[in-house]
């Protein structure tokens, strides 16, 4: 993961102007009907925070979407974290890609693209379905993808998406081809992931990794972390 992601970190410093940071965040939309769910920030880093800014607990997790550990947690902390914990306006969680290969990086930028409301209700489809796709994506990177290895990376993306199985699962999201190429096509997007992930890289050693009030957590699965959260306020 960490060679990975440094590499095309300096291939894309080399290509590309560093993107603009959002100044502040954003709310894309206010608590309804008493659930934080629905309020979602855009952190100046770019990425999705979502629940209560005045949370007392506040966590961090660097995740992978060709991760299984990954998929595992969103399964099943998903009834209570998301449908009770932040919710209630007790946990904020913002996510931060960590980029392991080629095909996380793909679906990381697809769901950045889907959109700070649907975010984690797409992310948790795309976990939820990972068998449907990620052996497709792996078999296509392992046979076919040298073929393509000197074609700029929004390229080479675009083409693992179409041959790698992913381009259906978005479709079933409601995206369009025009708006997932629209998508991959961005490098100000492309080089804002890559740097978050490299920054990350030298902080974690795996996926899925925790920061919980700016402490990291010991790898953990959903069982072991609810109650971490609920010791320190979780509801």
């Amino acid at each position: 993961m960490k060679r990975f992601v440094t590499v095309l970190a300096l291939a894309l410093t080399a290509a590309t102007p560093p993107a603009k940071h959002v100044a502040a965040p954003v709310p894309a939309a206010p608590p309804v009907a008493g659930d934080w769910n629905s309020l979602v920030q855009v952190s100046p880093i770019g990425t999705y925070v979502i629940g209560n800014p005045r949370a007392p607990v506040k966590v961090t997790e660097y995740l992978s979407f060709t991760c299984s550990h990954c998929a595992a947690f969103s399964r099943d902390s998903a009834p209570v974290l998301r449908g009770q914990m932040i919710k209630s306006g007790s946990v904020l969680i913002e996510y931060r890609p960590a980029v392991r290969d080629q095909a996380d990086l793909a679906v990381t930028l697809l769901l950045k693209c889907i959109g700070p409301r649907r975010y984690a209700d797409a992310a948790e489809t795309i976990f939820a379905h990972q068998d449907d796709w990620l052996g497709i994506a792996y078999r296509y990177l392992e046979k076919d993808a040298p073929r393509f290895a000197l074609d700029p990376v929004p390229e080479q993306l675009k083409t693992l998406v179409k041959l790698g199985g992913i381009a259906n699962q978005f479709q079933a999201l409601g995206m369009s081809d025009a708006e997932i190429d629209h998508c991959l096509s961005d490098p100000k997007r492309l080089q804002q992931t890559v740097q978050v992930a490299a920054a990350g890289s030298k902080l974690i050693k795996g996926t899925p990794t925790f920061f919980v009030n700016g402490t990291r957590v010991p790898p953990i699965e959903w069982s072991g972390m609810e109650p971490v959260l609920r010791a320190k306020g979780a509801k």
